[in-house]
């Protein structure tokens, strides 16, 4: 996966297809310059109707750049939380179980994902 840049959707073994309703999109960098980057979110909300709810992570690494949030996200989601967290990871760890998604979205940035 680190090798690739094009969208990878993560199934566990034995999962039912069902529609998906309800996404959670997290990220610490809210700035998003390709229109590519979002497309597969935005085809999602298209064919499905999913519900976009996005998580914006502050950690101690931030900086003030990483604060603003692309017009091109705000097109697309319907409710927007900020939070701050020691890690992405944690952040998502702690929304992703109360929001109850059907689906995670995280962006690769440069060596990782979170």
């Amino acid at each position: 996966m680190k090798q690739t840049n094009i969208p990878i959707l993560v199934v566990p073994e034995g999962a039912k297809f069902e529609q998906p309703s309800a996404i959670l999109m997290a990220f610490k960098n809210g700035t998003f310059k390709k229109n590519r980057t979002l497309e597969p979110v935005r085809q999602f909300v298209k064919q499905f109707g999913a519900e976009v709810k996005v998580l914006h992570v502050e950690t101690p690494e931030s900086i003030q750049e990483m604060r603003h949030v692309s017009g091109k996200l705000e097109k697309l989601y319907d409710s927007y939380t900020k939070t701050e967290n020691a890690t992405t990871f944690q952040a998502v760890l702690e929304h992703f179980q109360r929001n109850n998604r059907d689906i995670l979205c995280v962006v690769r940035r440069k060596r990782r994902f979170f």
